[in-house]
């Protein structure tokens, strides 16, 4: 007995051991479970079928469908995301309760309600056809979307028109957590190498930044950017809303440590050049206004504050907007002339709303 809970020996499948020895320059490295690196050979098969089947003998039970019921009931609610407007369009994802996938639904202006523009869940039979991003153009006549397929980190990007519902011949591919920024008549994208053209394994680094122009193949999209040097860079990309400047963000893997590019896509020939280098503190783009160009950053303020950047200036110089608070900054977004900053207070989110500033600080105008 152990905890007042019966000890219960379960009869695990035996895992033969081969006799395999590496000779590395005169020490010898057994490796005796090799055989089991082998996924598709009909000996390791077996194994995994016995394994699972020992697992599901352990877990299946009344015990295991009674908490099956509680969670399917407490999940069965209906739930919508924050609509996204777009040139007189709304766009929003909804799921009914206990549907696989959300469904994507649009609403025209002066429409009486919303009409579906993409149902994820009739895409594949298993429900397992995943919408993994909605970024409308400025003028919501268009839609990029990512589907991943059985849960895959793999997406592939496709275009629909949002009168119609009908996809473009555009398709683009080898994209994992897709960044995309729309401008006239195309947009800007992160993707990954195809199989094959690197060392394998490699298709999940050396992450880049292309342009896609509507209606061309993938294969013409130009480069825009890149860091060879540095192959667990992984970027996100934003455009500013009068489609002058291309914004690039790179950040080491999962870390918020980050460096900013920007690109005057008004002047010929132009390169990214960077902003912020080093890699030592991070910033993500709020969006820009009237000239101006504002980040959420923890540079010199680890619980975060608001920061812009002149782009008319000619020195790369930012200026505070709104001061580190006593609580942490978690997202912050421009609504008209209001700067909306959510700020987490006691493990619950508190929004605070500023006027966008002429001058260094902001003025906080409501509180919520």
């Amino acid at each position: 007995m152990t905890g007042g809970m019966t000890e219960r020996h379960l009869p695990y499948p035996s895992t033969p051991r081969a006799d395999v020895v590496d000779d590395y320059h005169g020490t010898p490295v057994p490796d005796p479970y090799r055989w089991l690196e082998d996924p598709h050979s009909t000996a390791t098969r077996t194994w995994v079928d016995a394994q699972n089947a020992l697992t599901r003998s352990a877990l299946d039970g009344q015990a295991r469908h009674g908490l099956v019921a509680r969670l399917t009931e407490l999940h069965n609610y209906p739930r919508g995301s924050v609509p996204i407007k777009r040139g007189g369009r709304c766009f929003f994802t909804y799921n009914t309760g206990l549907q696989n996938q959300a469904v994507l639904f649009v609403q025209d202006a002066g429409a009486p309600g919303a009409r579906t523009l993409l149902d994820p869940n009739v895409l594949s039979g298993d429900g397992t056809t995943a919408l993994t991003a909605v970024v409308p153009s400025h003028d919501g006549r268009l839609v990029a979307y990512g589907l991943s397929r059985s849960g895959s980190d793999r997406q592939e990007i496709l275009i629909r028109d949002a009168a119609s519902g009908i996809d473009l011949e555009d398709r683009i591919d080898w994209v994992k957590f897709a960044s995309i920024a729309w401008v006239t008549g195309g947009f800007y994208y992160t993707r990954f190498p195809a199989s094959g053209s690197v060392s394998p394994g490699d298709e999940n680094y050396y992450c880049s930044v292309h342009f896609h122009r509507l209606g061309d193949p993938q294969h013409r999209d130009r480069l825009v950017f890149e860091r060879p040097e540095r192959r667990e860079v992984v970027f996100e990309v934003d455009t500013t809303p009068d489609e002058r400047w291309l914004v690039i963000t790179s950040f080491e893997g999962a870390s918020d440590k980050s460096e900013v590019h920007i690109l005057d896509r008004q002047a010929p020939e132009a390169v990214p050049t960077p902003v912020v280098t080093g890699f030592g503190d991070g910033y993500h783009v709020i969006d820009a206004v009237g000239g101006r160009l504002y980040f959420r950053t923890d540079w010199g303020a680890s619980l975060g504050r608001i920061v812009a950047l002149d782009l008319t200036a000619r020195a790369r110089q930012f200026t505070e907007v709104v001061a580190q608070r006593d609580d942490k900054l978690s997202l912050a977004v421009i609504a008209g002339d209001r700067l909306v900053a959510s700020y987490l207070h006691n493990a619950s989110d508190r929004l605070m709303i500023f006027s966008l500033p002429a001058s260094r600080t902001a003025t906080c105008r409501c509180r919520g």
